[in-house]
């Protein structure tokens, strides 16, 4: 879509599309990981929102720390400071949150029927066989 429409009314899906590409009109996000409730629009006191990292391989850690099946984040993707150990936000600075280098959300609430269980196997038994008499 090149421009908006010349009578000004919005006909199709498409311009929202155009509006937040070229008029940067932001979403009200909400934190992507399961079972989070944190939205930017709550201002909860000391949540802070961060955007996935652009570095493909950081980036592609993130996903699988999140553990969301076939999920692809967007540019509008989010994860909220509560998925991050306190090491790793840094708060030095009054006016700007930010994560550390290498940061890497471990702290999930995940229901126990959706965790991975590892299960130890016990050691197969070898079988003494006696020559029949």
């Amino acid at each position: 879509m090149s421009s908006l429409p010349k009578n000004g009314l919005l006909k199709s899906n498409g311009v929202l599309f155009y509006l937040i590409e070229n008029y940067r009109i932001r979403k009200m996000g909400s934190c992507v990981a399961f079972n989070c409730i944190n939205r930017c629009s709550k201002k909860i006191p000391g949540t802070t929102f961060h955007r996935f990292p652009k570095d493909e391989t950081l980036k592609n850690v993130w996903v699988k720390a999140i553990r969301r099946a076939n999920w692809v984040p967007s540019k509008f993707s989010r994860l909220c400071s509560k998925h991050f150990p306190e090491e790793m936000i840094d708060r030095t600075s009054l006016s700007c949150v930010r994560l550390r280098e290498n940061a890497v959300p471990s702290i999930f609430d995940c229901p126990s029927h959706l965790q991975k269980v590892v299960r130890l196997r016990k050691l197969p038994t070898r079988a003494v066989f006696e020559p029949a008499q």
